[in-house]
């Protein structure tokens, strides 16, 4: 029971992390990399017959993705270098929270 509260821990962490603001800079390993299975199964599917004219428009489209995103994360780089020679320090993160009155409605 012990294992599971910890998996269930590191999961929440892990989400919350994903959560917080910037915290989906986490993500984009992972979205880089479902990117190029996507290239390279379009790249298969149109080497082998199947839909070419589709299949080569989603590369297309799916390599313009993969070098926006290339360019967003190293201009994102730029960003975060150019806060911490400044004198910014680390990345500061700051969290608002809101709370709503509810009130049931009863018909």
């Amino acid at each position: 029971k012990s294992k599971q509260n910890k998996t269930k821990q590191i999961n929440m962490s892990f989400v919350s992390q994903i959560l917080a603001p910037g915290g989906g800079m986490l993500l984009i390993p992972f979205i880089k990399i479902v990117i190029c299975i996507l290239m390279l199964t379009c790249g298969a599917a149109c080497i082998a017959g199947v839909a070419q004219i589709h299949m080569a428009i989603l590369l297309f489209l799916s390599s313009g993705l993969l070098y926006s995103l290339t360019w967003f994360e190293a201009e994102f780089a730029k960003v975060q270098g150019a806060k911490r020679s400044q004198g910014g320090g680390g990345a500061t993160t700051t969290t608002t929270t809101s709370t709503r009155s509810t009130t049931d409605k009863t018909d």
